[in-house]
């Protein structure tokens, strides 16, 4: 999303970096990073083979993460909470 901002100059690139130092700041100091996993793609897949949960497959790698790792999945996207 920080590069799409900086491609349409809604953002500069240092404005972008920026951003995306501050991001990385708060992700060191705030998350636990999990590796995808290929039990997360392989969960995935099978989501996105459920044709009426109309899953697209990042959806679907974000909602497999959260079900591996027992976590609920936070969105701000209406459809897919």
């Amino acid at each position: 999303m920080v590069a799409s901002r900086v491609r349409a100059r809604i953002l500069s690139p240092a404005g972008g970096e920026d951003l995306l130092a501050r991001i990385d700041a708060w992700l060191a100091a705030m998350a636990t990073l999990h590796p995808v996993a290929g039990a997360d793609h392989e969960e995935a897949a099978a989501l996105v083979r459920r044709f009426d949960l109309g899953l697209r497959a990042p959806d679907a790698l974000h909602l497999a993460i959260c079900r591996c790792i027992a976590l609920p999945l936070l969105t701000f996207d209406l459809r897919q909470a």
